[in-house]
């Protein structure tokens, strides 16, 4: 038989965090509670704003959605959920919700609580259902996420090895029986012996003049023609215009990316490109 009726609705709140005190990257810690943005858990602070329950990223990792397990603080990059829903059940649902795609900017993801609240999401009530779903999923999901993590930590011994060998040819050069001499330099070690320390003023010149910030609501993106827009995480947008034609090289000068070193520090850009004021501009100069 036809259920009749209308369905009951998640009690469901989501709020920037609770506490009206902001923390900045120099408030984080090496102990305490875990402190959440947007994404991933980024530091640690001595006071907490939420305990047990869901954030979504608001900022930045946009429809990134986190189980949070004891105490924690959220940023206001983060939307706390605040729901008498079974919280398991409910995570499932907001990860099967793509809520990503409820972002309202390209140059810096953004979703609101009102747009998350309206979004439609297919619901089971049958409580018993829901207690199946959340275990079964927490089954997959651990088995799943244990694979994801070997190749996570395969990933970073492959990148410890490239930097290796890249370090490894740039001091000692490739000849396996080359001499070597002390650099002086904690850091670099030895280096051949015909090879020569330079400051990085000497081999290349700073272009930072061509460098030039515009915020998100003010790049044309209505031209036929666009060109990447560069920050200290690389290219992070379009724009109509352009500050530099060359070959160059930048590399990001503040940021998050500097603490957590998710990303590459240094980039390549050849040709048109829009370079904002995140970022130096580096060209090797000529013999």
């Amino acid at each position: 038989m036809a259920a009749t009726g209308r369905r009951p609705c998640i009690p469901l709140i989501l709020q920037t965090h609770g506490n009206r005190t902001s923390i900045t990257a120099t408030d984080l810690t090496d102990e305490g509670y875990p402190v959440y943005g947007g994404g991933q858990r980024i530091g640690f602070f001595s006071q907490f704003n939420m305990e047990d329950t869901l954030i979504i990223g608001r900022v930045g990792s946009c429809g990134f959605v986190t189980k949070v397990v004891g105490k924690a603080w959220a940023t206001d990059n983060a939307l706390i959920v605040t729901t008498d829903f079974p919280i398991n059940y409910l995570y499932y649902i907001l990860m099967a919700a793509e809520l990503n795609n409820l972002s309202t900017s390209n140059a810096q993801p953004l979703i609101t609580s009102k747009k998350v609240l309206n979004h439609k999401i297919a619901v089971c009530w049958d409580k018993d259902e829901q207690q199946r779903i959340a275990y079964f999923l927490d089954g997959e999901c651990a088995r799943i996420d244990s694979v994801i993590e070997n190749t996570r930590a395969s990933i970073v011994e492959y990148k410890k090895l490239k930097q290796a060998i890249i370090t490894r040819a740039v001091t000692k050069g490739i000849r396996p029986d080359r001499p070597m001499k002390d650099s002086g330099i904690e850091w670099i070690g030895e280096i051949a012996a015909d090879f020569d320390l330079q400051k990085l003023k000497y081999v290349t010149d700073i272009l930072d003049q061509f460098r030039s910030p515009i915020t998100a609501d003010q790049r044309n993106q209505d031209a036929e023609v666009l060109y990447d827009y560069y920050g200290a995480s690389g290219a992070i947008d379009k724009i109509d215009g352009y500050t530099i034609d060359d070959h160059v090289m930048l590399i990001g000068e503040d940021g998050a990316n500097l603490r957590m070193r998710n990303l590459p520090l240094m980039y390549e850009v050849n040709g048109k490109a829009w370079i904002n004021n995140h970022a130096h501009i580096l060209k090797p100069k000529k013999n």
